[in-house]
């Protein structure tokens, strides 16, 4: 038997849809947990409300995290069901706003009196930390049950 590495040849791709399915999820993810985080911050800065600023932010990027998994993770081009496929999005979505929510608080709560570089620190990794835990949910709601397929090769 001859290992494909060795004679040059290209070994064939070990990854299966469903995997390849999980990078595209984790892609989109990997930029919108950043991008929330940032717009937080922000908005932080302009409202000087961490739980405000959570809410403004979650709610801001709904639409836009809605829009890129539907076409780069679940690449469905289906108009059926697109109404009920939103509402359920946004439901997750609003969850997501009131765990990154309440995570902030928390963080706001406890991080009062600590310098700024600290409190910042605290509130942008609350905020990481709810919205990666909507994520997780969002995957769970939507992935398993809203826009299910089959995958398999």
């Amino acid at each position: 038997m001859t290992d494909a590495s060795a004679t040059g040849e290209l070994a064939p791709s070990r990854l299966t849809d469903d995997h390849r399915h999980k990078l595209r999820y984790l892609g989109v993810s990997i930029g919108f947990v950043p991008l929330g985080t940032a717009v937080f911050l922000l908005t932080l800065r302009l409202t000087g409300n961490a739980t405000a600023a959570s809410f403004i932010t979650n709610t801001a990027l709904a639409p836009p995290t809605f829009w890129a998994n539907r076409a780069f993770v679940w690449r469905d081009e289906s108009r059926s069901s697109l109404h009920l496929k939103m509402i359920v999005f946004w439901a997750t979505s609003c969850a997501g706003v009131l765990l990154a929510a309440a995570f902030t608080a928390a963080a706001d709560h406890l991080s009062a009196g600590r310098g700024a570089p600290v409190r910042l620190l605290v509130l942008a990794a609350a905020q990481a930390g709810g919205l990666g835990l909507a994520w997780l949910t969002r995957y769970v709601v939507a992935d398993r049950w809203l826009f299910t397929r089959d995958r398999r090769a």
